[in-house]
Formats: structure tokens, sequence, C-alpha cells
């Protein structure tokens, strides 16, 4: 079994800010790839970049996703090629409207996020640092929302 667990962006008001969801399918919205899992909820988009809320909103009425993220097309392609069962369980960070720091400079080219160059971004222009420590307090809860769901899915796993 592979997982793909970590936060993802609401593209449809049914799913709520500070939520867990297990995603019933995943969508790469650059090659078109569909991987479905054995789970009910929502789907969710993979995109390149994060979605602004304009941009969120946009997505989830075209792919009719209701989650995004950056990463789970890449596991379930993955566990695809490994003939693995996959599932993706992720973290609600940000509402659809909920507009979002454009972060997209802080990005390495293998998805590492840019600490220090962020850290130096936001000290240069300290009126962004409210959204920030606010995106910073969301992520702190959705953390401990998704290992309590990870540790339920260890537990309900074992013999």
């Amino acid at each position: 079994m592979m997982i793909s667990a970590g936060y993802a962006g609401a593209l449809e008001g049914s799913v709520a800010r500070g939520t867990v969801h297990w995603a019933g399918y995943v969508l790469d919205r650059e090659t078109g790839d569909r991987y479905d899992t054995a789970d009910a909820g929502p789907g969710l988009l993979t995109v390149d970049r994060v979605l602004l809320a304009d941009a969120k909103a946009a997505a989830g009425r075209t792919f009719g996703a209701g989650m995004v993220d950056m990463e789970a097309a890449a596991v379930a392609g993955a566990a695809r090629g490994l003939k693995v069962p996959f599932r993706a369980v992720k973290a609600i960070t940000d509402a659809v409207g909920d507009g979002l720091p454009d972060i997209s400079a802080f990005v390495g080219p293998q998805g590492q996020f840019l600490e220090r160059a962020y850290i130096a971004h936001l000290l240069a222009r300290p009126w962004l640092l409210p959204q920030a420590i606010q995106m910073g307090r969301r992520s702190a809860v959705c953390s401990r929302l998704l290992a309590q769901e990870l540790e339920k899915a260890i537990r309900a796993a074992q013999p």
C-alpha cells in the first residue's frame, strides 16, 4: 500500500478548511491521468504550482475535483508502476476562496520549499507576515488532524 499524505486546498465549498479527506480519485492536470482509489471521498487534482483563489475556483469547476495538491499524482503513478494499492489523504489548509501567498518563487526544482529565501522575502515585506503566520497556524492544526487520521488508518490495517 502506498499513501500520499499531506496538505491540500479546497476547490469547492463542501470541502472545509481544517478537515481531512481520503480522495476518491487523483487527477493529474498536466497529463490527464486519473488514478482511482477504494475511498469514496472528493476528487483530488494535482497541479504543478500553488493555485491562488480565482484559479482554485476555476479549477474546481473545470475538473470537478474537490481538493488540490502538488504531489499525489506522482505518488499514484509510482504505485501504479509497482502494482500496489494507492490511497491519498489530505488535510485542507485553505478554503476555496482563501487568498494564499504566491510562494512559487520559493519552490526549488525538486519541489522543496526554499525556507530561508522565503523568510528573507517576508522580512523585507513585513505587511505579508500576518498572512504567513495565519497559514503556519492552519498548517499546524492540519498536521495534527492528518497524524490522527493516519494513526486510525494504521490501527485499522493491523491484524
